[in-house]
């Protein structure tokens, strides 16, 4: 019985491995920035069901690896601040007593999963059809779903913040 626990376990172990490998290489690419080596902070995953909906949430700390010259050279990546759409699916808006968001946000107590962010870079990748609601356009937000990667990297603490929403 000991042999097949520890045979489970270690199968886990192993599983649980190739899959973050193969978040980071995709989020490597994706991003345009080498995520490989850098060390997971915090981890949040609410993907699932039949049309695996839900929130990925990483924390890296790239302490040991800057990655401000990469980002610099990158098109993809801006310079901070958000646009207000982006500022609401990560923080939130209160616009006039309408509060707007945050979507990004732990299923425990609702709170945001980004800490705020003033000094940075942002990536942000639109997954539905291109049509006028682009992330700047005024009916971006009164979507029926929404499924976009978006990235924060604060040149203060030299973390990258990485979540993916798909609904």
């Amino acid at each position: 019985m000991k042999f097949v626990c520890k045979t489970f376990a270690v199968s886990l172990l192993v599983i649980f491995m190739m899959t973050s490998c193969t978040t980071n290489y995709e989020i490597s690419k994706a991003l345009g920035i080498d995520v490989s080596s850098v060390a997971i902070v915090r981890q949040y995953d609410t993907h699932g069901g039949f049309h695996n909906d839900g929130i990925t949430y990483i924390e890296y700390d790239c302490s040991n690896q800057s990655f401000e010259d990469v980002i610099n050279k990158n098109d993809k990546w801006k310079k901070l601040p958000l646009s207000d759409n982006l500022e609401a699916l990560v923080y939130g808006r209160n616009d006039g007593g309408l509060i707007v968001g945050p979507f990004l946000t732990d299923e425990e107590d609702g709170n945001t999963l980004f800490p705020f962010i003033k000094n940075g870079y942002y990536f942000f990748e639109d997954k539905e059809p291109k049509d006028e609601n682009t992330q700047n356009g005024p009916g971006f937000l009164n979507r029926r779903a929404f499924n976009f990667v978006i990235a924060i990297y604060d040149i203060d603490s030299q973390k990258l913040y990485y979540s993916e929403f798909d609904s």
